[in-house]
């Protein structure tokens, strides 16, 4: 277990990330003043991290079944263990997150008051669907070390899986219809993060203690994170085609923006996972002909090792926004009056066009791209003026409509903002970081002189500073390569654990 930690300790970074995230739309606290009991805040800031740790301690516990049981031609039983000992931490947090959630919903105290919580988990749906959770974690915990054989395997990984899901049934609220659709879309698409999250943990710990047996699980693994990608992509699109707001309400929602967020982080995931085919997979290929096949294998190492960090600061990203989700849910009302919220902002104009520039490189033969990158100053005073425009001045929703003037307005965001990444990556970059950081200081100070002049009651900085923050890491990302070539001059040690 010690072993998958030092692995996955990058995706512990989502938890200062989903309490920041949690602050900035205000779910941190309860809400104080308000005329219906609020939860301790003890419960309300500790439900979110222990949700988090629920979800990675059942990906990896997935993870290790998948990869220690089925992926390898003879089990592993050092890998089992790992599940073993994850099962019984996604065992903990699930006692925990039930003791958080009786004390939330109802606004009282947390206690173990059997009585009470035993209730809870028969008479209650919400407690129910945490019964049957808990009860698919029992039963890997107590098979885990009988996987012996495929069957068994399969056996175990279904339970795991299983429980893996069970959130799914917890429902999302705002769903005007497809409740079952909803449902099924969202159980799938858990399941393949956890096979997806937890699989690439594992993977990368084994790496460290067996190198020649791991290394004959990554073209299988890669194999099924593929898989992963495409179904977490597709139940993703499904679950956000089944809300019920129109195209103006998303813009200006807090959901909406989570949701583009974490559809940004798969984008940066997906290009990462090709990193890791690109690089890793010709190098283990080379290895098995190669005469000094100690030192390619090593090199191989490191690269994956080196990529799957930056996988993981992005999973680990998802899964808070994922719990952030959760926790706010997709009747959230707008965090401002703008027409767009600050942060959808920040996400279409910059986030999401610095995802799609590690995959598709523009040509320098194009005369808009040699323009933008020979006065890269002027394109980032058009973006400024277009964020205005579109989330402050919103002449475009006055003229076409306030859901026509959206669609208009995304559209418009995210071409500017390609424009932008195309300027960030000729020679004056230098002198464009500095120029579209200004830019944004500027243009989402206007904005919020908007928000604060128009509805003064609504007023609140934090969503903005969020916003100013990603786009800022946004425009210092585009051009910065996941990976570094590395030169390996002698074998990694082997870790033990």
């Amino acid at each position: 277990m010690k072993l998958t930690f030092a692995a996955s300790r990058r995706l512990w970074w989502g938890i200062p990330l989903l309490l920041v995230l949690l602050a900035c739309l205000g779910a941190l606290l309860p809400q104080w003043g308000s005329e219906l009991p609020q939860p301790p805040a003890f419960t309300t800031v500790a439900l979110p991290i222990v949700r988090f740790i629920r979800d990675i301690a059942a990906a990896i516990t997935v993870g290790a079944l998948a990869v220690g049981g089925l992926l390898v031609k003879r089990q592993s039983s050092r890998v089992i263990g790992w599940a073993t000992w994850w099962a019984l931490v996604w065992l903990v947090s699930l006692v925990a997150e039930v003791v958080l959630t009786f004390s939330d919903i109802l606004a009282v105290i947390p206690s173990l008051d059997g009585a009470a919580l035993g209730s809870f988990l028969t008479d209650v749906s919400v407690g129910r669907v945490f019964l049957w959770q808990g009860i698919a974690v029992l039963v890997v915990l107590a098979m885990s070390r009988a996987v012996l054989s495929r069957p068994t395997a399969w056996v175990v990984l279904a339970c795991a899986l299983g429980g893996a899901m069970a959130p799914a049934f917890l429902g999302h609220g705002g769903l005007s219809g497809g409740h079952a659709a909803a449902t099924i879309s969202l159980a799938l698409h858990l399941a393949a993060v956890s096979l997806w999250v937890g699989g690439l943990v594992v993977v990368v710990a084994w790496l460290r203690v067996d190198p020649a047996r791991a290394r004959t699980v990554l073209p299988r693994f890669s194999t099924l994170a593929l898989v992963c990608v495409v179904v977490v992509a597709e139940s993703g699109l499904l679950n956000s085609s089944l809300r019920s707001s129109t195209p103006a309400q998303f813009l200006a929602s807090d959901y909406g923006a989570l949701l583009v967020a974490k559809a940004t982080l798969i984008v940066w995931l997906v290009t990462l996972g090709w990193q890791q085919r690109k690089r890793v997979m010709p190098q283990l290929e080379l290895a098995e002909s190669a005469e000094s096949a100690d030192s390619t294998d090593s090199l191989s190492v490191v690269i994956l090792a080196r990529i799957a960090g930056w996988e993981f600061l992005a999973m680990g990203a998802a899964v808070a926004v994922g719990v952030t989700m959760a926790r706010v849910g997709p009747d959230s009302a707008a965090a401002s009056a703008l027409p767009v919220n600050p942060l959808m902002l920040a996400l279409l104009a910059a986030a999401l066009p610095a995802a799609f520039a590690q995959i598709l490189r523009p040509s320098s033969d194009r005369a808009l791209v040699r323009w933008a990158q020979q006065f890269p100053e002027i394109v980032a005073i058009l973006l400024a003026i277009i964020v205005v425009e579109v989330a402050g001045v919103a002449v475009l929703s006055s003229l076409l409509g306030p859901d026509v003037g959206a669609v208009v307005g995304a559209v418009v965001l995210v071409a500017c903002g390609w424009l932008g990444v195309v300027a960030l990556q000729g020679e004056r970059s230098k002198l464009a970081r500095g120029a579209f950081t200004a830019a944004w200081v500027v243009a989402l100070g206007v904005t919020l002189g908007f928000e604060r002049a128009q509805f003064p009651q609504m007023f609140d900085v934090r969503l903005s500073v969020l916003a100013l923050a990603v786009a800022v890491v946004s425009v210092m990302l585009v051009g910065v390569g996941p990976v570094r070539e590395v030169a390996v001059t002698q074998p990694l040690e082997p870790a033990h654990g």
